[in-house]
C-alpha cells in the first residue's frame, strides 16, 4: 500500500510544479486545498495518506490551528518536518492513515523525499520504521540494539499472524492506522517493579521527605517515564509511610500531588488501572500490602490492586520528553530514571534542561544508578550517585548537607572476560560518578575469590 491521496496547499489555488508532478509519477492522487476551513471539510468526507500544509511555529494562531486539527480528526498523524517539531502531539495515532506533514517554510523537497520513502522502500521499509520510531518518540536504534529490535518486531509480528519480519513490515503498512501505537508499546522497555533501587526509597524517607515538610505545605511528585505504574505508586506509597510515622498534618498529605506520564498509551492504561499480579508485588512487603492492596478473591485470585488512599492522589497523563508539553505545574521531586539511555546527546541535554526547569527550587532530581554518568549535563548539585538536588532561592529552604554518609561511594567489582569492556566499564563508573571500582575479575571463579 502506497501513499495515493495527497493534500497540498496552495494559497492562490496552483501548486509548485516540482511535488504534484512527482507524486503523480508516483501513482498518487494530488489534491488542493487554500485554508484550514477547506482542509477539515475535505477531512471529513475522504482519508488522505498525507498533507503537505504550511504553517509558522512562531504564530500562535498558526498553532492553535494545529491544536484544533489534532483534537478534531485524533486519527491524524502530526508529523514535524526539519527543524519544525516543537510542541507538535506527534504521538498521536493515525487512526486513518492520514499524515499531517508540518514544515514552515513548506520545503518542497523534503516533502518529496519524505513521500517517496514510504512509496517505494521496498526491503529497506524496516529502516523507514525505525525512522519514524525515532521521530515520533526519539528511541535512538543504533547498530548496537538492531538484533534487539528485530526480535521485538517478529515477537509483535507474530501476534498478528505474519511468520516473518518483512511480512510484519508490509503489514505495518498497510495497517499503520491502528498498528501505529502497538508498535511504539513493543519497541519501548517495561522492565519495572515496585521499590526499584530501593535506596532511592529509603532516601526519600530519611533526608528527602523530612527536609521538604519543613516548609509546611503539600509536595508535588512527577514520575516522568512512569511505564506502568509502579514507580510512581511506591514513590506515593513511601510517602504515606512517612506521614504515618513522622505523624504530617493530614491535610498536607492528601493533598500531595503525584503526576506520572509516559509517552506509551498501553502502558498508561496499566498504570491507571492498578491492577497487579502476585509476581509483581513481590517486592512489597507485607504490611503495605495489607495497607495499600485490594486482594482479588473467585474469578481474580491473584490479582491485587491498589486501593483508592493511594490511586486518589495519583494523576496520569501522556508526555513524549521530546515535546513541549510538559506538565504545566512545577514539582519538588522528579523520577526520571531507565529513560536516558534511549536518547541522543542533543536530545538528551535538551530533556534535562526542561527537566531542570520543571524542579522548584531546593527540589530533588532522581535518575537511575545506570544513569549516572550523565551529571555533566544536569545544572544542579549532585549529592548522592543519581540524586540531585536544585539550589534554593528562598532563605529558609533546607538543603541536604554533605555528609559522610551521603558521600560514601558505591563500591563495584567488575566482572567480564574482556579487558576492553572492563576498561570500559571502569571508565564509566569513575568517582565523578559515585562509584569505586575495587577489583576486577575475568570469570567467576576469580570473582569469588574476591568476594
Amino acid at each position: 500500500m502506497g501513499l495515493k491521496r495527497v493534500l497540498i496547499q496552495s494559497d492562490d489555488g496552483t501548486t509548485v510544479d516540482l511535488l504534484p508532478d512527482t507524486l503523480a509519477s508516483l501513482g498518487c492522487s494530488v489534491e488542493v486545498f487554500q485554508n484550514v476551513g477547506q482542509l477539515k471539510n475535505m477531512f471529513k468526507v475522504g482519508t488522505y495518506h498525507a498533507c503537505f500544509m504550511r504553517v509558522d511555529p512562531h504564530e500562535l494562531k498558526d498553532m492553535l490551528t494545529i491544536e484544533s486539527i489534532s483534537k478534531e480528526f485524533p486519527q491524524v498523524l502530526l508529523v514535524g518536518m526539519g527543524e519544525f517539531t516543537d510542541g507538535l502531539s506527534i504521538e498521536h495515532a493515525a487512526m486513518s492513515g492520514c499524515y499531517l506533514i508540518l514544515r514552515t517554510p513548506i520545503n518542497y523537497d523534503d516533502a518529496k523525499h519524505l513521500t517517496e520513502k514510504f512509496i517505494k522502500a521496498g526491503p529497506q521499509k524496516e529502516e523507514i520504521i525505525f525512522e519514524l520510531m525515532h521521530n515520533i518518540i526519539g528511541i535512538n536504534f543504533t547498530p548496537a540494539n538492531k538484533k534487539m529490535i528485530h526480535f521485538r518486531l517478529e515477537k509483535r509480528g507474530k501476534k498478528v499472524h505474519r511468520n516473518s519480519l518483512q511480512e510484519y513490515v508490509d503489514y505495518f503498512f498497510e495497517n499503520i492506522s491502528t498498528e501505529l501505537n502497538q508498535l511504539i508499546s513493543t519497541l519501548t522497555t517495561h522492565t519495572t517493579s515496585f521499590f526499584r533501587e530501593p535506596g532511592h526509597f529509603n532516601f526519600l524517607l530519611d533526608k528527602v521527605f523530612p527536609t521538604l515538610l519543613l516548609q509546611q505545605r503539600p509536595l508535588k511528585i512527577w514520575s516522568a517515564s512512569c511505564s506502568t505504574g509502579q514507580e510512581i505508586y511506591s514513590i506515593a506509597m513511601t510517602f504515606r509511610e512517612y506521614c504515618k510515622d513522622a505523624k504530617v498534618d493530614p491535610a498536607i498529605r492528601d493533598a500531595t500531588k503525584f503526576i506520572a506520564s509516559d509517552v506509551d498509551q498501553k502502558s498508561l492504561e496499566i498504570a491507571k488501572n492498578g491492577v497487579y499480579v502476585a509476581d509483581e508485588v513481590e517486592m512489597v512487603s507485607k504490611d503495605m500490602l495489607s495497607e495499600y492492596f485490594d486482594k482479588g478473591t473467585g474469578d481474580l485470585a491473584g490479582l491485587f490492586r491498589i486501593r483508592n488512599n493511594i490511586y486518589a492522589s495519583c494523576k496520569f497523563e501522556q508526555v513524549n520528553l521530546l515535546s513541549n508539553q510538559y506538565p504545566t505545574e512545577n514539582f519538588d521531586i522528579i523520577f526520571l530514571r531507565h529513560t536516558l539511555i534511549y536518547f541522543k546527546e542533543k536530545q538528551l541535554r535538551e530533556i534535562l534542561e526542561k527537566i531542570v526547569e520543571k524542579l522548584l527550587p531546593g527540589g530533588f532530581l532522581f535518575l537511575s544508578l545506570s544513569e549516572s554518568g550523565f551529571e555533566r549535563m544536569i545544572s544542579l548539585k549532585s549529592i548522592r550517585p543519581a540524586i540531585f538536588q536544585k539550589e534554593s532561592d528562598q532563605q529558609g529552604t533546607a538543603r541536604i548537607s554533605m555528609t559522610d554518609d551521603v558521600l560514601r561511594k558505591i563500591r563495584v567489582i567488575i566482572t567480564d572476560d574482556s579487558q576492553f569492556v572492563r576498561k570500559k566499564l571502569k571508565d564509566i563508573l569513575g568517582p565523578e560518578s559515585g562509584f569505586e571500582v575495587v577489583g576486577e575479575a575475568e570469570n567467576p571463579l576469580e570473582l569469588m575469590k574476591l568476594l
